[in-house]
C-alpha cells in the first residue's frame, strides 16, 4: 500500500472508529461499577478479556464478589487464522494469565457471527441478568443495538475500551499487520450492516447517532477498497432480484495477502500479546486490584512465557 492510499485509508477509519461506537454506560458518577452477575468477553481481540478482567476485580474491590466471566466467539473469516482456537478460548485464556481462576469462566465458543453469539449467550444466562460486554470501540455500537433487539430480557450494560484508532490497531490482535488492512475491513462494514439488518437483527441507529456527509464519504471509500467483510449485494437479473457476493479479484488478492502477512507475523502476535499480559498485570497491581503475592506470582509467570516466546 502506497503513502497516499494508507492516509486516505486512516482518515477514513478514523471517521467511522470514531463515529460508529457507544460510550460505556457502567460506571457512574461517583467512578462505582454497576452491581453485574456476569461480565461478558466477546471478539476476536483480546483487550476485550484483558478489561473483562479489570471489571471482575474491580467489582470484587467495590462489591465484595467476583462476578462470572463468559467468554463468548467461535471462528470467523479470519481470526480462525490468527488463532489456533476459537475466540472464546482465546479469550478464556487471556483471563486465566490475568489471575481469574477457571472456575469463574465459562465459554459459549460456536457463534461465527455478532447474532449467533448472543443467542448462545441467551441460551447460558437467565433471563433477567445483569450483564457489562466489555467490547473494542469498533464492535461497540453493532453488538449495543443488536443485544437491545434480540436480548432484551437481558439487563445490559457496557464497558466500551477507549482507544484512539492507532492504539486499537495492535499486533497482537492482527488489526495492525500489513499497514492496519485489517482494521480497514472491518470498519468497512459496520454501517452497511447497521443498514441493512435495521429492524431484523438489530435495532436502528438513527435514533443515537445521526449519519453525516462525512461519515457516508468515509464509508464508500472503506468499501470501495476494502471488501472482505462486505455482505452480499442484491442485483436484478431478468427482471429478478438475487444475491451475489460483494467481492471482487482484488478482495481474493487482499485475503490472500492478509493471510500471508498473519502467517509471517504470528509469532510477533504472540510475542505481543504475551508483553500486553504482562502490561495489564502490572496496571492491575499498580490499582491494587489483585493482592501484592498473588501479583507477583502472575508477573513471573508472564514473564517466563514471554521469554520463552523470545
Amino acid at each position: 500500500m502506497n503513502t497516499g492510499r494508507f492516509e486516505r485509508s486512516m482518515e477514513a477509519a478514523e471517521v467511522i472508529y470514531d463515529a460508529l461506537c457507544i460510550k460505556t454506560n457502567c460506571i457512574d458518577s461517583k467512578n462505582k461499577v454497576v452491581r453485574a452477575d456476569y461480565v461478558i468477553a466477546i471478539d476476536d481481540d483480546p483487550t476485550s478479556a484483558f478489561w473483562a478482567t479489570w471489571l471482575y476485580y474491580r467489582i470484587y474491590q467495590q462489591h465484595g464478589y467476583h462476578p462470572a466471566i463468559l467468554c463468548v466467539g467461535g471462528k470467523g473469516l479470519l481470526s480462525k487464522h490468527t488463532h489456533d482456537r476459537s475466540e472464546a478460548e482465546l479469550l478464556a485464556s487471556v483471563c486465566c494469565k490475568l489471575g481469574v481462576p477457571e472456575t469463574d469462566i465459562s465459554l459459549a465458543p460456536n457463534g461465527r457471527n455478532t447474532g449467533e453469539n448472543i443467542q448462545s449467550v441467551k441460551k447460558i444466562l437467565p433471563a433477567g441478568s445483569t450483564i457489562i460486554w466489555s467490547t473494542t470501540k469498533r464492535q461497540s455500537l453493532r453488538l449495543e443495538r443488536s443485544v437491545k433487539k434480540q436480548a432484551p430480557e437481558l439487563i445490559s450494560y457496557y464497558y466500551v475500551v477507549e482507544e484512539s484508532l492507532t492504539e486499537a490497531a495492535k499486533i497482537m490482535n492482527g488489526k495492525g499487520i500489513a499497514q492496519n488492512e485489517m482494521m480497514f475491513h472491518e470498519l468497512a462494514s459496520i454501517l452497511e450492516r447497521c443498514i441493512k439488518y435495521a429492524g431484523t437483527f438489530q435495532e436502528p441507529i438513527d435514533d443515537i447517532i445521526r449519519v453525516n456527509s462525512q461519515i457516508r464519504e468515509a464509508d464508500h471509500y472503506l468499501r470501495k477498497h476494502y471488501k472482505l467483510k462486505l455482505m452480499n449485494k442484491t442485483v436484478k437479473f431478468f427482471g429478478k432480484k438475487i444475491s451475489v457476493p460483494n467481492k471482487n479479484l482484488t478482495s481474493i488478492f487482499q485475503l490472500f495477502h492478509l493471510l500471508r502477512e498473519i502467517k509471517r507475523n504470528k509469532q510477533k502476535m504472540r510475542i505481543s500479546l504475551e508483553l500486553e499480559i504482562l502490561l495489564m498485570l502490572e496496571n492491575l497491581r499498580n490499582q491494587k486490584l489483585i493482592p501484592q503475592d498473588k501479583a507477583e506470582f502472575l508477573l513471573k509467570e508472564s514473564k517466563k512465557r514471554l521469554y520463552k516466546k523470545l
